[in-house]
């Protein structure tokens, strides 16, 4: 016996114990009032069903926790929604907003923004300044291209950005002063300001960056990520990161290493290739690296010492090209 599927939900409000309901992934078109029924309801998925709108019914589902709305043609929520007051998750990727929706700010148990995948040019910073429960901001593959603030003030609550593959020509984030992990890889950018107090995590590849700067000194930084950039130098603040373990500079313009990078006691992997290196620097004493990648660069020799100071590293990719075919021919007669 087939059942037409609208009328299995006109029948929902008979299951009365169910907690969980996935309708993603069909055809509804229009959202199903009858699951506005479902008092039990604590988790509601209609991700991709081509819904326009959400009705201000779903004001009734007061247990609700998670409410996955992605990959559909949203603009707009009701302000219902602020009924809803154990909601914990609001999955809103992959819609058609042009602007953070005002209901998120009476959504308080709600602490990550997930709207990547709309249509938003300009990132509100009032907004989010509206939303102190909000720690993780994702807003990925939107097409940002300026931040604006009406007031100067600190949005210290945010400690998550993620700004990947939006439009952006240049990110002052000094802003967000207690930020720990930054995503803006894939923009535009050419300059880039970083607020250093917690930071973590800096991940910024494929972009036109000719200048990065991260103040004060970060104390707790551990992870860089700066590849494929224009870079010509690496930045002061990097190599007084007492924390640094994995520096990425592959694919810039950098034609010399400090000699201070390679007496850091915390840097494990150091990632320099495809630069404009034309020699190393012979104060390697103590060095912690355990992978050195120097591959297609501009050396015509190696220090004499790098293999007696540098004792822990593991992996040196293409030090030489001589080196480099020396060791494939014995590989090639063993």
């Amino acid at each position: 016996m087939c059942l037409f599927f609208p009328s299995v939900l006109f029948y929902c409000n008979r299951f009365t114990k169910l907690k969980s309901l996935n309708l993603s992934n069909n055809h509804l078109g229009d959202f199903p009032l009858a699951v506005c029924n479902i008092p039990t309801l604590t988790e509601l998925n209609v991700s991709c069903n081509a819904l326009r709108d959400v009705p201000a019914a779903v004001g009734v589902m007061h247990n609700l926790q998670t409410f996955l709305l992605d990959g559909n043609f949203l603009q707009t929520l009701p302000a219902e929604l602020e009924n809803m007051h154990q909601l914990s998750y609001l999955g809103l990727s992959f819609n058609e907003f042009t602007d953070i929706p005002e209901v998120l700010e009476k959504l308080t148990a709600v602490d990550k923004l997930c709207m990547s995948g709309n249509c938003m040019e300009t990132l509100r910073l009032q907004a989010l300044r509206k939303m102190p429960h909000i720690k993780h901001v994702d807003l990925r593959l939107n097409k940002i291209r300026k931040l604006t603030a009406d007031e100067v003030d600190f949005l210290q609550h945010v400690t998550q950005l993620d700004l990947r593959d939006n439009k952006l020509g240049d990110l002052d984030a000094m802003i967000f002063n207690n930020i720990e992990v930054l995503h803006c890889e894939r923009n535009q950018l050419v300059t880039l300001n970083i607020c250093g107090y917690f930071l973590k995590a800096l991940y910024a590849s494929s972009n036109e960056l000719v200048h990065v700067d991260v103040y004060p000194v970060p104390s707790y930084l551990s992870y860089v990520d700066v590849s494929r950039n224009r870079l010509e130098n690496v930045p002061e603040w990097v190599c007084e990161s007492r924390k640094l373990e994995v520096l990425d500079i592959g694919h810039n313009q950098i034609c010399e290493l400090p000699a201070r990078l390679f007496c850091s006691s915390s840097l494990r992997k150091l990632l320099a290739g495809h630069n404009q290196l034309t020699r190393l620097s012979d104060r390697l004493e103590r060095s912690s690296v355990e992978v050195l990648d120097v591959q297609h660069n501009q050396l015509l020799e190696l220090p004499p010492s790098l293999l007696v100071k540098a004792n822990r590293v593991q992996d040196r990719q293409h030090l030489t090209d001589q080196e480099h075919f020396r060791h494939c021919a014995e590989w090639c007669r063993g």
